[in-house]
């Protein structure tokens, strides 16, 4: 990652993690948000591709957007200050 102003605030709210990604080009914000929790569900479909396992979280979509923070972070290929959020348990809020 380049030199940069960039800022990673832990614990906002307890559940909360912030990454703030600086393009000094722009006074532009923007934030993308994504879920690092997973509920217990148990699938009950029967069905031969029914889940093996009791939770079913959001695996993949936290994984997309840690791989576009990254890229963002590596390229500076926006024209803003980025602000990646990700929260867990939103239910207890």
């Amino acid at each position: 990652m380049a030199d940069c102003d960039d800022e990673v605030h832990l614990g906002l709210a307890k559940i909360v993690v912030v990454g703030v990604l600086k393009n000094n080009t722009s006074d532009k914000n923007i934030g993308i948000r994504a879920n690092i929790d997973s509920l217990r569900i148990v699938e009950a479909s029967g069905k031969p591709w029914s889940s093996q396992t009791q939770s079913v979280g959001y695996d993949s979509y936290t994984t997309i957007w840690l791989c576009a923070a990254k890229y963002l972070a590596e390229t500076r290929h926006f024209d803003s200050t980025l602000h990646v959020i990700f929260q867990s348990v939103e239910e207890l809020l």
